[in-house]
């Protein structure tokens, strides 16, 4: 097995005295900024820079660099120096790291989190708890923590009733956060429960369905809000009512028959 290139050197350097490349590309000012308010050794690090005498520039870094740059009280940054052989070397090692690099996925974060625990954790936890009270193995989970996070007053309200619709079927992510969205504009969206429950989980899912199909400017990649008016229209919409649509005694779409 070949080994390429040689091992970098540690080097600790000014903030002003390292370079950025002409290769290098536009930087994110909004993230650099959330960063250096929230700046943190333990998240920065070493930069990757090359020497090319006398200077150093960054090869991989750049966002991080800039953050200390904000920040009077940051001088000397730590950073990881490799001799590359010029510049068109380092624009390649450059590529390779942003292409070798894989994000952490939902579920490795999640465990993450819940090892983690406290504070740092809580929305995972709660997520968790929410999952382990299903009755299904198929679970949106970035939807459910995005939800937990964003909408937690509703999503806590609609929990309950949600466990109780969807049974042992796979839960959509379009009618967890349709429900949740519409009860953070419906505080009483729970007295409703015996009308959802008589529906059912099958048949709202089939009623959020044709009504996107009614309009043609609304995707599969609607709005929370409009999968929201699609749960409402489906359970609340006057003068109208769902009539099933069936292939060989299977219940397969649903139309809108007059009420």
């Amino acid at each position: 097995m070949e080994i390429h290139g040689k091992p970098g050197r540690l080097v600790e350097l000014r903030k002003s005295d390292i370079r950025v490349p002409e290769y290098q590309r536009e930087v994110d000012w909004p993230r650099i900024k959330r960063g250096a308010k929230e700046f943190d050794w333990f998240l920065f690090g070493v930069l990757y820079v090359s020497y090319r005498s006398p200077d150093y520039y960054v090869v991989d870094g750049r966002h991080r660099l800039e953050m200390t740059r904000l920040l009077p009280d940051v001088d000397m940054v730590p950073c990881m120096g490799f001799d590359f052989n010029g510049p068109e070397h380092e624009a390649e090692i450059f590529v390779k790291l942003q292409r070798y690099r894989k994000p952490l996925v939902t579920k490795d974060m999640h465990g993450a989190e819940l090892f983690a625990g406290g504070e740092f954790g809580a929305v995972a936890r709660q997520a968790e708890n929410f999952v382990e009270g299903l009755d299904c193995e198929t679970v949106p989970l970035a939807s459910i923590r995005r939800l937990v996070k964003s909408k937690p007053e509703a999503f806590h309200r609609v929990a309950p009733l949600i466990r109780a619709l969807v049974g042992p079927v796979a839960l959509h992510k379009d009618f967890i956060k349709a429900i949740v969205y519409l009860a953070d504009v419906m505080p009483d969206l729970e007295q409703h429960a015996d009308r959802m429950m008589g529906m059912g989980y099958e048949r709202l899912m089939l009623g959020m369905q044709t009504y996107h199909q009614q309009d043609a400017r609304i995707s599969k990649v609607a709005s929370p809000r409009l999968k929201a008016d699609a749960l409402r229209w489906a359970l609340f919409e006057h003068g109208y009512s769902l009539e099933s649509i069936t292939r060989d005694g299977v219940e397969v779409g649903a139309r809108v028959a007059a009420g």
